[in-house]
């Protein structure tokens, strides 16, 4: 088994999950996250927040964390599912990370 961490745009959210539904995935976790980029000038930050009904300019982004365990057979498939709905040309539009799952305590 496998646990697969996609960090994606929010506007893509709602897409990503019916598509991961439709291939067979029962349940995801979802959680809302900041990121910040630490690189120099060329990567602008495009992220502005809101708080108590304020827009205000940040240093970070609000992106998507979605958390699937899956079993080793549909790695690919949902690697490619989420790929292919998330995936922007600018940076930080999708990143997928594969991560060992060694126990799982229900």
């Amino acid at each position: 088994m496998k646990l697969i961490e996609a960090i994606i745009r929010a506007v893509t959210i709602d897409d990503v999950k019916a598509a991961l539904q439709k291939i067979g995935v029962g349940e995801i976790g979802i959680g809302e996250i900041l990121v910040s980029r630490l690189g120099g000038d060329d990567q602008k930050n495009d992220g502005t927040l809101f708080y108590r009904g304020t827009r205000y300019a940040s240093a970070f982004m609000t992106r998507m964390k979605v958390e699937i365990i899956v079993a080793d057979d549909l790695v690919d498939k949902v690697i490619g599912t989420i790929s292919r709905i998330a995936k922007t040309d600018g940076k930080g539009g999708c990143q997928i990370y594969v991560l060992p799952l060694i126990e799982a305590i229900h």
